[in-house]
């Protein structure tokens, strides 16, 4: 029998938010700390305005399946803005795999994008500070944001890769299932979904190619990874399209196992492909969503995505 740190938080509407560690290392008080931690009224916060941030972070589209997007893509290079190229030449990564990024930043369907490198992205996030690395070329504190309109440019001009965002439902899709990001992604330190960048489609030209084979064989990985979840333990339900300006454009992918949370947690547990992507599993039910949301600091994006699938 499996000896899994729990903790259980009672939220304001009766639901509740249930944690579990996967890494055998963590006890029930870490994992308390930690959870408790990202309560809002502990950060001194307030909740996400979702009308506010529904500006930021822009549903596009809902469609059945991938090739529904209508992914239109091209070999053409993507081109990091001029004054943007000595800041791009210092970012210095484990890795810079080919990713998907929009023609001229616009999103809709059906999707046109060309081939850029990861690196593209990372070196063109609005919230970064090309000063910290190139201090003789930017002005000293100033973000990737604030220097655009200096520059003449928008959002439009920027590395804005795709990323997908897991919304892996448990228990036949009566509860949802978050992860603490510990300190290996984007979202550093977070509770929220897990997430991935999609590759290049290099064989997209190709007559058998197909994006719903793409996109499985793309998710049935990150499964596996992130929660050691075999490809017949879940299935998809559909894909939402949206567009966080200031971020990148996300296919939300609703995701549907017939395991318990109990279940999703013990196959995870101790094992090390998990293990390098998040130490702690969350779930609520869909009514409880709302009130996490309320209640923790959760990234705005996941907010976004998450009050589509809430029960109020």
């Amino acid at each position: 029998m499996l000896d899994i740190a729990t903790y259980r938080h009672r939220l304001e509407n009766g639901s509740m938010l249930t944690a579990y560690s996967i890494d055998p290392d963590m006890n029930g008080e870490e994992l308390e700390k930690i959870v408790s931690g990202h309560r809002l009224s502990v950060k001194g916060k307030s909740p996400i305005d979702l009308n506010q941030a529904a500006n930021r972070v822009r549903f596009v589209r809902e469609v059945g399946r991938f090739e529904d997007l209508q992914i239109q893509a091209s070999f053409d290079k993507y081109e990091v803005p001029e004054q943007l190229k000595p800041y791009r030449d210092r970012v210095v990564l484990g890795f810079s795999d080919s990713v998907l990024i929009p023609i001229n930043g616009d999103l809709d369907i059906p999707i046109k994008a060309v081939k850029g490198e990861y690196r593209d992205f990372r070196s063109t996030q609005m919230s970064r500070i090309p000063s910290e690395e190139v201090p003789d070329t930017y002005e000293d504190g100033k973000t990737i944001e604030e220097l655009l309109p200096e520059w003449g440019l928008s959002y439009r001009d920027l590395g804005r890769c795709f990323g997908v965002a897991h919304v892996l439902r448990v228990s036949g899709g009566d509860a949802i299932s978050m992860v603490y990001s510990g300190d290996v992604d984007v979202y550093a330190n977070s509770i929220g979904l897990s997430g991935s960048t999609p590759g290049f489609p290099e064989k997209f030209n190709q007559e058998e190619f197909s994006y719903d084979e793409f996109f499985k064989e793309h998710l049935d990985g990150e499964m596996r990874e992130e929660f050691n979840l075999s490809p017949n333990n879940y299935r998809v339900n559909g894909v939402k399209l949206f567009d966080a300006i200031e971020d990148k454009p996300i296919f939300c992918v609703d995701m549907v196992t017939d395991l318990s949370i109990e279940e999703l947690v013990r196959g995870a547990y101790g094992m090390p492909d998990p293990l390098k992507e998040h130490s702690i599993i969350l779930s609520t039910d869909r009514k409880g969503m709302a009130s996490v949301m309320r209640g923790f600091d959760i990234p705005e994006i996941d907010s976004v995505i998450l009050s589509f699938f809430r029960e109020l």
